[in-house]
């Protein structure tokens, strides 16, 4: 095993978080931003990340259980946020 976390053992995505991806993807990272449940980066196909912003009192949104997911490192590292390395999820 690489590290990496399989497609077919990454938590399932909520479904308001569906619209970030086009559809038929497998591979959607999300990187965390540490004390700030309000934001997250996705990684889109073009090899870009974007910020965006959540409600993290919505449904669906357990921010703080996202931490205990395995992290799994993507294909082009994350913004750097302050000096951290942000941690990233996959999601299916």
């Amino acid at each position: 095993m690489t590290g990496r976390t399989p497609p077919a053992a990454a938590p399932a995505l909520a479904p308001w978080m569906n619209s970030y991806w086009r559809s038929g993807g497998t591979r959607r990272y999300v990187a965390l931003v540490p004390g700030d449940p309000s934001r997250m980066y996705v990684f889109l196909d073009g090899g870009r990340w974007v910020l965006h912003q959540v409600d993290p009192t919505g449904p669906g949104w357990t921010w703080k259980s996202a931490f205990r997911l395995p992290m799994a490192p993507p294909p082009i590292a994350p913004p750097r946020i302050g000096g951290l390395d942000l941690p990233v999820v996959l999601f299916r």
